[in-house]
């Protein structure tokens, strides 16, 4: 089903109009990371990809896609409090944000995608996307497509948290070590995003 999700995702950033956010240098079959360079906006140089900040875009895109679906899910219940309603609709509407160019980078840099697993950085567990931390369970999926009003919201909060905790982890991770400009610039903002965002759930949680 993830894999699923990914492909769609794929697909939709294979047909979007470029954004100008990169300029991607490959040879045919390249599969070295550093045949993979790319130009932030503002910087008059290509910087090499490696494969660590690839594993950092396709992780946060299934953070992000997970809370799109989470908040869509909310939204869709009955009897849900407008707060609640409300920060829902935020979330759907910063991940589709974000969603954007981080589908455009990924199609961009995937001939930086490591061809094993390895223990380094945003590529530990590469490929395991379901158990990373903060990706909520089937059986809860279920269980928030299946609840409303206070039941729903609760659900709703409880596995919005673990995500941002998760994306908190991933962007700390990622500013402590070297990465890509455009790599390093968006766990910055990553990172801000969700330690805002974690106040108002812990507010709306009382």
């Amino acid at each position: 089903m993830r894999r699923t999700v990914l492909a769609v995702a794929l697909a939709a950033a294979l047909t979007a109009a470029g954004a100008g956010i990169a300029v991607v240098l490959w040879s045919a079959g390249a599969e070295d990371p550093a045949d993979v360079v790319a130009t932030a906006s503002g910087s008059p140089t290509a910087e090499p990809v490696s494969a660590s900040d690839f594993c950092y875009v396709e992780a946060m895109i299934f953070y992000r896609v997970e809370a799109e679906e989470l908040a869509t899910v909310v939204l869709a219940a009955d009897g849900v409090d407008d707060d609640v309603r409300d920060f829902a609709e935020k979330v759907a509407a910063a991940q589709a944000t974000e969603l954007e160019g981080l589908r455009e980078r990924y199609v961009e840099w995937v001939p930086a995608r490591p061809l094993e697993q390895t223990d380094d950085g945003a590529c530990s567990g590469h490929g395991e996307h379901a158990s990373m931390p903060g990706i909520p369970t089937r059986t809860q999926r279920g269980e928030l497509s299946a609840a409303d009003g206070a039941a729903a919201e609760d659900l709703f909060l409880e596995l919005i948290a673990g995500l941002n905790a998760g994306v908190q982890d991933l962007a700390a991770q990622t500013l402590d070590a070297p990465s890509h400009p455009l790599v390093a610039e968006s766990a910055r903002r990553t990172l801000d995003e969700a330690v805002a965002e974690a106040a108002v759930i812990a507010q709306l949680r009382g």
